[in-house]
């Protein structure tokens, strides 16, 4: 009695984010949910924020999406791949997104000569073209008289 309080753990998958003595203060890691005293994880291919309380606290993790029913335990599917050209936006949470046109040349993964040469963005791909004074196919592109 009157002593130093004894130093308690909190349970597998937890911390104090006090660093308090009480277990009651422990909260569950990120991808686990409380449930009774044990931080559990989260269904597969999901994750959940510090401290969540609850299997509804869980989410699909980027990339994957929920196809299951609503008011049903978590189905995380991956999102389907789309076309060569294409990129899929707002895949998350209950939707699978959509495929569109990504701009090649915006994002710099486009093949034209950076510099006597420009990008031109197509729906699924891109083109190459030469500056004006220079001549190539677009990927390489050089001054001078063009040889026959």
């Amino acid at each position: 009695p009157g002593g130093v309080p004894a130093c308690l753990s909190c349970s597998p998958n937890s911390f104090s984010p006090n660093a308090s003595t009480d277990v009651a203060d422990c909260v569950c890691d990120a991808g686990y949910y409380l449930d009774g005293a044990q931080c559990v994880d989260c269904p597969m291919f999901a994750t959940s924020l510090i401290a969540s309380t609850s299997e509804q606290d869980c989410f699909c993790k980027p990339g994957w999406y929920d196809e299951g029913a609503p008011d049903t335990l978590l189905n995380c599917t991956m999102c389907p791949p789309c076309p060569v050209g294409q990129r899929r936006f707002n895949c998350s949470g209950s939707n699978r997104g959509v495929c569109d046109n990504f701009d090649e040349c915006l994002d710099g993964v486009d093949s034209c000569d950076g510099d006597n040469g420009a990008c031109v963005d197509t729906d699924g791909s891109f083109s190459c073209f030469c500056n004006a004074g220079y001549h190539g196919n677009g990927s390489s592109c050089s001054c001078g008289p063009i040889s026959s």
